[in-house]
């Protein structure tokens, strides 16, 4: 198992790509309970499709199956040989200065692929950005982006992602935007600079009463 979260598992396995006929490291996304609810995995699927479909570089999916036991959807994913970024912080911290750029250009591009086909992330931060090297990113993990259209139609009632990466207006229960995203960036720069990821603890106490304060300070 590579990680879990609140709606995925991700596992690496070995797959044979019977179109190029090659073997393949490839990571599985299992969906929890996507046989019964089909909404985060059918809004990545679709994520992909719309995006990274229409260009080569974003990170690749290679299809969609389904576990034989669970029932469970799961995408089959690019393998990414670093993994996140978070856990690779402090060996960026000691790469030169240009390398440190290039990486940022590989998450703006990325972040700029998934704009212009009019989608926002809405859960940018360095555990969802991916690494083949010190010298080049992904941006991963999808499950939770929409179209700029819906975004505008909703409010932001109920923050579930993690606080540091939230930009204020959407604590404030405005509609996440493309600059919602360009605010999470900011805080990835910030990482990249010193090296260490931001202070957070996402399901502690003092977490959640932090995040009550600011939301009560914002509605103010």
């Amino acid at each position: 198992m590579i990680g879990k979260g609140g709606f995925a598992t991700v596992y690496r396995a070995e797959w044979f790509d019977k179109i190029q006929l090659v073997n393949r490291t490839v990571a599985l996304k299992l969906f929890h309970e996507s046989n019964n609810c089909h909404k985060e995995f059918i809004r990545e699927l679709k994520a992909y499709c719309d995006i990274g479909l229409k260009d080569p570089t974003f990170l690749s999916c290679f299809g969609v199956s389904k576990d034989k036991v669970s029932k469970d959807y799961f995408l089959v994913m690019e393998y990414a040989l670093k993994g996140c970024l978070r856990n690779n912080l402090h060996a960026i911290a000691q790469v030169d200065w240009r390398d440190r750029l290039n990486l940022l250009q590989c998450i703006i591009y990325d972040l700029m692929i998934i704009h212009s086909q009019d989608h926002i992330h809405r859960d940018l931060h360095s555990g969802n950005i991916l690494l083949n090297s010190l010298k080049s990113a992904y941006i991963a993990d999808l499950g939770l982006s929409i179209t700029a259209n819906i975004a505008s139609k909703s409010n932001s009632n109920g923050i579930y992602r993690i606080l540091p990466y939230i930009a204020l207006e959407v604590l404030s229960k405005y509609p996440y935007t493309k600059e919602s995203d360009i605010y999470s960036f900011s805080i990835i720069m910030w990482e990249i600079l010193y090296g260490k990821p931001v202070s957070f603890e996402q399901k502690s106490e003092s977490q959640f009463q932090l995040q009550k304060n600011m939301e009560k300070y914002m509605e103010k």
